[in-house]
């Protein structure tokens, strides 16, 4: 009974922190470029075997 009461209350634990981290931190999705901004034939001629 002690190892689930432990286990359940570490869970609840777990998820406050998680919750409070995500408030307090800044998203990291907005950090990362986009892969839009680089062009094709940019990748494809570093892709190339003649570079």
């Amino acid at each position: 009974m002690k190892f689930l009461f432990f286990t359940v209350s570490a869970i609840i634990i777990a998820f406050a922190i998680t919750k409070l981290t995500n408030r307090i931190l800044p998203s990291d999705i907005d950090s990362f470029p986009s892969d839009d901004i680089i062009s094709e034939t940019y990748i494809e001629k570093e892709n190339s075997p003649l570079s």
